[in-house]
């Protein structure tokens, strides 16, 4: 599970790092949001225990509001600027570092940043707006859901072109056995785009896994079944998975997957 740290200051942008923190929480779980280092053991070097905390991560979000650059620039003569250290850690360990401007924030100039941390400007950031708030975050959720793994496109399966953004994945354990033993398959089904979807069926062959189930952005769906085989022979199982957009076009994903049974 990918493990996410969120770099914020609490004079500038308390109200949208908490619906960032909200909206990373419920994608990737709680235990796997880090913004508050507020733990650091007594006696311990805490730009070293930073530096781990970030070396822990996958992706760091840098939260910048309207007031971020000039407090940032208020700290310049201290010695230490705890968000400083975080941002810094994460640049040189080349993990992707999102800039997320809140409120009515622009990036700031490179000249105006700290020579450590400069090389922020350049990487690619996203806006979260307050008008269109709840759109603005399901984008960076699927944003850095691609971000962190070029396999969440979705590209499984076979979409119709202009379908909804539609992922699906079968799986099965183990690929390959003798007659008897029992496969355990699992049908994950993910909704990446922009909409809710609701009234979903999910079909494997003939047989329905779920009908009329809804699934927001950002989420997704694990069906389970098994099945024995009692010929060899190459085994597969297709899954479909049918339904209408926000728009209420037609949909359809399909994906296949075989196992070999020996006798």
């Amino acid at each position: 599970m990918s493990r996410i740290f969120i770099a914020y200051r609490r004079q500038d942008s308390k109200f949208f790092q908490n619906a960032v923190y909200q909206k990373m929480a419920d994608r990737f779980g709680a235990r796997s949001v880090i913004r508050d280092v507020d733990n650091i053991p007594v006696g311990s070097d805490f730009r070293k225990y930073l530096q781990d905390e970030v070396a822990r991560c996958h992706a760091l979000l840098a939260v910048i509001g309207d007031r971020w650059l000039p407090i940032l620039q208020g700290r310049v003569k201290q010695d230490i600027d705890f968000l400083q250290l975080e941002i810094e850690a994460a640049l040189t360990r080349d993990i992707p570092v999102v800039p997320v401007l809140v409120g009515s924030a622009k990036m700031p100039p490179r000249a105006s940043l700290p020579e450590p941390i400069a090389p922020l400007v350049y990487r690619q950031g996203i806006e979260v707006r307050m008008d269109t708030l709840d759109k603005d975050l399901k984008n960076l959720v699927k944003r850095l859901n691609q971000a962190l793994d070029p396999k969440n496109k979705p590209v499984p399966g076979k979409k119709r072109p202009g379908a909804h953004d539609l992922a699906l994945r079968i799986s099965v354990r183990p690929k390959e056995a003798e007659i008897g033993i029992q496969f355990s398959w699992t049908v994950t089904v993910r909704n990446d785009g922009d909409d809710d979807l609701s009234g979903l069926k999910v079909k494997r062959g003939r047989t329905i896994l779920a009908d009329s189930i809804d699934l927001p952005t950002s989420r997704g769906r694990r069906f389970n079944f098994k099945t024995r085989y009692t010929t060899p022979g190459r085994k597969s199982n297709s899954v479909t998975v049918t339904g209408r957009d926000a728009e209420g076009k037609s949909l359809k994903v399909a994906t296949r997957l075989a196992v070999r049974v020996t006798s």
